[in-house]
């Protein structure tokens, strides 16, 4: 009534979202480990198929940047992403693609024949 309607009756449930966490059994989802970015327009539709598959297969990925290539880069770094992994159409279909540290500005070739070796390259890169 003190917002101007009829009477009306109610029941309501009030909870902190911080207690049902702390009973929640669930895992909070890691944070992605890479950011992919197309270097050109043409592999922009392979990238989606690319990101499903490297997360298909496990590896955390986030492909859900615009814009052009540098802008896609600001925006990982800004979120706080270390690792971005660029590509162009024929690089993904040649086996080859860059692994960028954005902290730093090092880039280096990665060469793979199926994801599952590219999967475990970067695991041994990681490992250093």
């Amino acid at each position: 009534a003190s917002m101007g309607g009829p009477d009306i009756g109610g029941i309501g449930f009030g909870a902190g979202i911080e207690r049902l966490m702390l009973l929640s059994q669930l895992k909070p989802t890691p944070f992605p480990f890479y950011v992919l970015i197309p270097l050109d327009e043409s592999a922009e539709e392979e990238g989606f198929i690319f990101a499903q598959k490297l997360r298909s297969l496990g590896l955390y990925v986030e492909y859900g940047f615009s814009g052009n290539a540098g802008k896609r880069m600001k925006r990982a770094d800004k979120m706080g992403m270390k690792e971005a992994l660029l590509f162009d159409s024929e690089g993904l279909r040649s086996g080859r693609i860059m692994l960028k540290n954005l902290e730093t500005g090092d880039q280096k070739e990665l060469s793979f024949n199926t994801l599952e070796n590219l999967i475990e390259t970067l695991k041994q890169h990681k490992d250093r």
